[in-house]
């Protein structure tokens, strides 16, 4: 059975203010962060750096084929826009 849809969404939260703010994955470690993301929701499961790394891989992996899929492409489409020549 798949993660339910709320943890989900929660770990695509991380990857995408991770990916953003540029912060190194331990600042999952760090108390005052873990304290701003249970505020509200104590139940709240917080990842490790280990799986918050893993997690911004697999997105970037999966973000770079499909770039690398989108240029095989355009380059096997002819060019619409005629030379610049």
């Amino acid at each position: 059975m798949g993660l339910p849809l709320l943890d989900i969404l929660g770990r695509a939260e991380i990857v995408c203010w991770m990916a953003e703010s540029l912060h190194p994955f331990d600042i999952v470690t760090n108390q005052s962060f873990q304290s701003l993301m249970k505020t509200g929701r104590l139940e709240y499961y917080l990842l490790s750096a280990k799986t918050v790394a893993r997690d911004v891989r697999q997105v970037f992996v999966h973000s770079y084929q499909q770039v690398a899929k989108m240029d095989v492409e355009s380059k096997s489409q002819p060019n619409k826009h005629g030379s610049l020549n």
